[in-house]
């Protein structure tokens, strides 16, 4: 009886997370003296820009992140920041992520906010993004992100 009362909350939970078929939005762009205070931290493999487009669809970005990450041997961790779409910084976002997770913080004045939330990464050049995802927190709405890295 636990196993089929398990079984119904996996796919209740998997039938309540909408999919995204298609995301039309604008690329990001991010103050670039900002994530270059960062640089200097660790041995970086590359960095990452990316979005959270708004609601309607329209191509236009409610906030943008960007910075760098170092791989491990199933994932690996990031260090950047988050600013709304006038490029002013807002914050700092760190984390680790595997093949289909992400775990993280957002920092700022007022304090921290943790996230965990599923990402996929584009294996193909046919994609306009090589990252997509959803994040989630105790407070507040679960929105999708998107953005594109590159190795050194």
């Amino acid at each position: 009886m636990n196993k089929k009362i398990f079984a119904f909350l996996v796919f209740v939970f998997i039938a309540s997370v909408p999919m995204v078929s298609s995301v039309n939005m604008q690329k990001p762009s991010i103050n670039a003296d900002e994530t270059s205070k960062l640089k200097n931290e660790v041995e970086w493999d590359g960095e990452f820009l990316g979005g959270i487009p708004k609601g309607d669809n329209e191509g236009e970005l409610a906030a943008v992140f960007g910075g760098y990450f170092k791989n491990r041997n199933r994932g690996g961790f990031f260090a950047g920041i988050w600013s709304n779409e006038d490029e002013n910084k807002q914050g700092e976002v760190r984390g680790i992520f595997g093949k289909h997770i992400i775990i993280g913080k957002i920092i700022n004045d007022q304090g921290s906010l943790p996230f965990i939330g599923f990402i996929k990464f584009n294996n193909n050049d046919d994609t306009e993004f090589d990252f997509i995802g959803r994040a989630m927190s105790i407070i507040g709405p679960a929105p999708y992100f998107v953005g594109t890295f590159s190795s050194y």
